[in-house]
Parts: structure tokens; C-alpha cells; sequence
């Protein structure tokens, strides 16, 4: 390693010993750099694309669960089951499931 500031008296040294192989380890460390930026930028893309991903299959996993939900509560109303009794029974579902969701 040469530090910047001497890096102009390495071509005297580099011409006096032509056979040996000099390695500019700051180009290295720069294109590792470079790299690195381009991995993160593709993991960061990947990343939103299964949030996305994610997000649009909960998005049609809750209007199955929605259609099924009216069905259900039009046969338990049918079966008699007052307004107030359905707002407790779902408001004790979704507190239970909230529970459980932490």
C-alpha cells in the first residue's frame, strides 16, 4: 500500500523492476465499493418488489375472506341474531385475532 501522496515516486520503482506486478489496492477497494452499491441497490429492489408482492396477495386474500364474511353474517342474521349481538360477537373475533397478532 502506498499512500496517496507517494503514489508519484512509484513509477521510478515501477520502471527499475518491470517484471514484478504492482496492484493498485485503492482501484480494488473502489470497484468492491462500487459493487457493494450495485448489491444493495438490487437487494432494495427486491425487497419492494415481494413487499408489493406481499401486499397485493393480502389485498385478495381479505376480499375472499370479506365475500365469505357477508354470506356468514346474512345467514346468522337470518337465523335471528340481532344487530347488537353480531357487533359483540365480531368485536370479540377481531380482539381475540388482535391477541393473537401481538
Amino acid at each position: 500500500y502506498v499512500p496517496k501522496q507517494d503514489q508519484s515516486k512509484m513509477i521510478n520503482i515501477i520502471q527499475q523492476f518491470s517484471n514484478t506486478v504492482f496492484i493498485d489496492v485503492d482501484r480494488i477497494l473502489d470497484e468492491v465499493k462500487r459493487l457493494m452499491n450495485v448489491l444493495v441497490k438490487i437487494v432494495t429492489v427486491l425487497a419492494a418488489l415481494v413487499g408489493f408482492s406481499g401486499i397485493l396477495v393480502l389485498i385478495a386474500c381479505l376480499n375472499l375472506l370479506m365475500d365469505e364474511r357477508r354470506r356468514e353474517v346474512a345467514l346468522l342474521r337470518s337465523f335471528g341474531l340481532s344487530k347488537n349481538k353480531m357487533k359483540q360477537m365480531l368485536s370479540l373475533e377481531i380482539g381475540f385475532l388482535g391477541l393473537l397478532a401481538g
